[in-house]
């Protein structure tokens, strides 16, 4: 009797090993599944993250252009001449070491001349900052914000922004439309080394519908 209740024993206890050992390696290959799922969809959100980062521009720059500080106050000119031809107020910028704005506005009724130099960043998105670093109006002691507020009430060009509290002006050349089919974007500048890099993008498609 004794004997056969060891053999039940041994058998229930053999059973409940191989139970064990059976839901041992069904939770392993279980948990190898999750964490391999797990891993694979880890690196494809990652990867597509990557490429929506590194999407700037819809399109290539169709050229580079490699210029200096001559050629690009040439340009300036050209375009400031044109945009106040119509203008009563009449004002200068250009490139030296630093970036010059030179002008007039009216203070307490009297016009008054101003300098105001700024140094120049490109942007993630290849427009430029111009940080204000001095300003010279005469004799006269004028906060920096206080210049800026002035000039923002000249007739500038809807792409340019004056941000008086932070002393800065943004020239967005992503709005600047240049013969209705191109756009220019800033890679360098450089006014110490005279080093000025800008892409320029043709829209094919602007271009096309003008053709027909």
């Amino acid at each position: 009797m004794k004997e056969q209740m060891n053999e039940q024993e041994q058998t229930v206890k053999s059973t409940n090993y191989w139970k064990m050992a059976f839901l041992a390696l069904l939770a392993t290959i279980i948990g190898l599944a999750v964490f391999v799922g797990v891993r694979l969809s880890e690196n494809r959100e990652e990867v597509y993250k990557d490429k929506v980062d590194q999407v700037i521009f819809d399109d290539k720059p169709s050229f580079q252009l490699v210029s200096n500080k001559e050629d690009i106050n040439r340009i300036i000119n050209h375009y400031l001449d044109k945009y106040l031809s119509t203008k009563t107020v009449k004002y200068d910028f250009y490139l030296e070491n630093q970036a010059m704005l030179n002008g007039t506005f009216k203070l307490l009724g009297f016009p008054v001349e101003f300098y105001l130099y700024f140094e120049p960043f490109v942007m993630s998105d290849g427009n430029v900052l111009l940080e204000a670093k001095n300003v010279s109006v005469g004799s006269l002691s004028i906060p920096m914000n206080q210049v800026l507020k002035q000039v923002a009430k000249l007739d500038l060009p809807e792409w340019v922004e004056v941000k008086s509290k932070d002393g800065q002006v943004i020239l967005h050349l992503n709005q600047l439309v240049i013969e209705d089919d191109i756009r220019i974007k800033a890679d360098k500048i450089n006014l110490v080394d005279d080093e000025i890099r800008l892409s320029v993008y043709f829209d094919v498609n602007e271009s096309a519908s003008k053709e027909e």
